[in-house]
């Protein structure tokens, strides 16, 4: 099985055992989830532009962390040996996705893309360094091996350099590992599409200074996930307000048209 497959199969599950909040029509119209949905859902499935991807960095960073049941140190949910990163689904459909995950000290996403997908991944805890590629020459059937530049590489805390966007291009082969144990906000547009747009994990090879070959491997034996029960505000719930703001709309739209 596909290992990316695999890993949204064990989120689902434990989406279905979540203590997600219902909230009142107060709290949903307060929330600071809205505005993300709002935009996400607006792009039918579309990739974000550089300007909607700057808007959705500022909504990340205004992200209250309680709504989404994210306001404590991670650190209490391994209770034993920190070798699994945790994750946790707060929604998805076809054309979004927004999920949590959760990384032990030393712990390190492999090598990924998300191809043709933009979004933006948010620290809400501990501390990470991450590193990104561009590609310079990608796999095909015929040729096995690719070529990628380094594009850039930092740290983010909650306080300094915050939100990490992904884009289409530019750095969208990655890695992130936890300095610290770590809390990620993760939105991604479109969502993953494993006929159409696969994700793949990579090995890659230092040619140059600042140039590596890139592979695809089947799996990384050492990326090992768990699953935490979503406790924050319903993203359902967002979601069909958004849906109904859609449809009133568009139906106002048809009526002005008349």
């Amino acid at each position: 099985m596909n290992s990316n497959r695999a890993l949204v199969q064990t989120r689902k599950l434990f989406w279905r055992t979540s203590r997600m909040i219902t909230a009142t029509d107060e709290q949903l119209h307060k929330s600071t989830l809205l505005p993300i949905f709002r935009l996400v859902y607006n792009q039918h499935g579309i990739s974000l532009n550089t300007q909607q991807l700057k808007t959705l960095v500022k909504l990340a960073e205004n992200l209250d962390s309680g709504e989404i049941g994210c306001a404590e140190n991670p650190s209490p949910l391994w209770k034993g040996k920190k070798d699994v990163c945790l994750w946790t689904e707060i929604f998805e459909c076809e054309d979004f996705c927004l999920n949590i995950f959760r990384m032990p000290a030393g712990f390190s996403l492999p090598v990924h893309d998300h191809p043709e997908m933009t979004g933006v991944n948010t620290i809400l805890h501990g501390r990470i360094k991450h590193s990104s590629y561009t590609w310079q020459e990608r796999i095909t059937k015929e040729n096995k091996l690719g070529l990628v530049a380094f594009e850039k590489s930092g740290e983010s805390t909650p306080t300094n350099n915050k939100c990490i966007a992904t884009q289409t291009e530019a750095g969208n082969v990655h890695t992130l590992t936890a300095l610290e144990d770590t809390t990620i906000f993760q939105v991604l547009c479109p969502n993953y599409d494993f006929d159409q747009r696969s994700c793949s994990f990579f090995a890659l090879n230092q040619m140059k200074e600042n140039l590596f070959q890139i592979k695809k491997i089947n799996s990384a034996d050492d990326y090992l996930c768990g699953g935490v029960p979503y406790s924050g505000i319903s993203g359902k719930q967002i979601f069909d307000l958004v849906a109904s703001e859609s449809l009133v709309q568009t139906s106002t739209h048809h009526k002005s048209d008349r």
